[in-house]
């Protein structure tokens, strides 16, 4: 049997945005009844250790919602598991980044463009960017190890908030920046402006020639494989 390498831990449904985009309808309004608590979700881990366990990612939802994450990390970090976390960011305070630091927890954060007011429209929060923005320089100056993460429609799809979010990632100390395209899975099912096949493709290609070659941070695109040109599966593969 394949041993349990890595495990991506969904910790809760629970979020403090409403993101257009999300593909599992997180929210406000979802009740964290069925969460673990932080006991029930040690045990589960030291379970798995015994299948292999090497490293686990926490997402969501937006994992600092839940109220015994930072428990979680504690644990995970004395049994030697490495650690990841998905996050909006706006959530983080100082204290909250020394200990991800001192875990050595690899972060990546949720910036969808670089107009704060695109932004916060599309993650339905009042000052989402400027928040998520605190948080990512409170992680800068503890040390993390950090990514941008951006989701991509049409919103954000044109050169300048590409070539934005580029400088957004360099400026905040981040070492790489992934741009996911938007599929209709979720709530994005209910949006309409969704990229389509051909525009998605066109915008990887403009990434792949115009932004990449020249980007002071590493930049990493989600389209599927089957879309990309064989120079960037290359790429891939020799690094």
């Amino acid at each position: 049997m394949h041993p349990l390498n890595g495990v991506y831990y969904y910790i809760t449904r629970t979020c403090n945005q409403r993101c257009d985009h999300c593909y599992i309808m997180a929210g406000p309004d979802i009740p964290r009844r069925g969460d673990m608590r932080g006991e029930e979700a040690m045990a589960k881990i030291s379970e798995a250790q015994s299948l292999g366990l090497r490293s686990v990612k926490f997402t969501g939802g937006e994992p600092f919602v839940h109220p015994d994450l930072l428990d979680i990390i504690e644990f995970c970090g004395s049994q030697g598991i490495a650690m990841g976390i998905e996050t909006n960011a706006t959530l983080i305070d100082a204290d909250a980044a020394a200990m991800l630091a001192r875990h050595r927890v690899y972060i990546a954060i949720s910036i969808d463009n670089p107009d704060r007011r695109v932004h916060d429209a599309f993650r339905h929060m009042e000052s989402a960017f400027d928040k998520a923005m605190r948080g990512l320089e409170h992680l800068a100056n503890a040390g993390c190890r950090t990514q941008i993460t951006a989701s991509i429609n049409a919103d954000s799809s044109d050169p300048r908030s590409l070539r934005g979010l580029v400088d957004l990632a360099a400026s905040s100390g981040a070492e790489k920046l992934k741009l996911n395209i938007i599929v209709a899975v979720g709530r994005a099912a209910q949006c309409g402006n969704l990229l389509s096949v051909e525009e998605a493709i066109a915008v990887n290609e403009f990434v792949e020639k115009e932004i990449i070659p020249s980007a002071p941070v590493k930049v990493v695109t989600s389209l599927p494989v089957a879309f990309k040109s064989t120079r960037a599966i290359r790429q891939t593969v020799d690094h």
